[in-house]
């Protein structure tokens, strides 16, 4: 797949979502034809993007500690970190996974007078994760 249609998929997803987690592993991921980006780099720019939604949550992760043997995954996780621009409305979250799920957990749990709104409303407003991850990148 292109670079472009990529993008495309991406913007499209991403208007549909109200939090969007990165995950930065050891490995660059990815690159899509004529790109110079893996695709969680392109993710992470395009909801970094002044044009996206002012409300989408954004949660960064990264495993913290262990540096990757890929010196284009350094590269890439030294510009998020450092440029206000890819960090831009995010959280960053360093270290354990478990952290990144509690904090997802807690977003996600509606409020309990949200919660007793849409018990009386149709069954078609449960909260959905969009996930995209490598398979060789999850945990056992």
């Amino acid at each position: 797949m292109l670079g472009a249609d990529v993008e495309t998929v991406v913007r499209d997803c991403v208007a549909k979502c109200t939090i969007a987690v990165h995950l930065l592993g050891q490995r660059y991921g990815v690159t899509p034809e004529d790109s110079s980006e893996s695709l969680p780099a392109l993710q992470l720019r395009l909801t970094a993007e002044p044009t996206c939604r002012a409300n989408l949550q954004r949660l960064i992760w990264m495993p913290g500690g262990s540096e990757s043997a890929d010196e284009r995954q350094r590269a890439f996780v030294l510009r998020v970190q450092e440029d206000p621009a890819l960090h831009h409305r995010a959280e960053i979250i360093e270290g354990n996974l478990n952290l990144l799920k509690k904090d997802l957990i807690r977003r996600l749990a509606p409020e309990p007078e949200t919660q007793a709104r849409n018990a009386a409303k149709s069954p078609g407003g449960v909260p959905k994760l969009y996930l995209i991850c490598d398979p060789k990148t999850r945990a056992p």
